[in-house]
């Protein structure tokens, strides 16, 4: 998990059903998508052409929450995993260089069935 890229984004729940709410004086994006356990961001994203709320009006919205998801992940080399995974030794991606080319340039299987 160390080399992984994390961000915060609206994630879908489970349930599929698609609600409606309607607009009261003095709501905002915000304040609806905290009481009916949305986003913002999916609140937009469902209702596109609402740029100015009124009240009586009706939104769309499916239940999200802002979560932390993986979006991709740091390049695996034995300089990445030597400095995230161990900070005291000082050769540790040197080392892990050497055990991977003797892996590499092995001929014979080391476990035999």
């Amino acid at each position: 998990m160390r080399l992984a890229n994390f961000a915060i984004e609206s994630v879908l729940d489970t349930d599929s059903t698609i609600y409606e709410v309607t607009v009261k004086t003095g709501d905002s994006l915000d304040k609806i998508a905290r009481m009916q356990g949305t986003t913002v961001v999916l609140l937009r994203q469902l209702n596109r052409d609402t740029h100015v709320l009124r009240p009586g009006q009706v939104l769309k919205y499916r239940r999200a929450a802002m979560r932390k998801v993986i979006v991709g992940w740091k390049p695996t080399t034995t300089n990445n995993i030597a400095f995230y995974y161990n900070t005291k030794d000082t050769m540790y991606a040197r080392k892990l260089d050497y055990a991977l080319s003797l892996i590499r340039n092995q001929k014979e299987t080391p476990c035999a069935p």
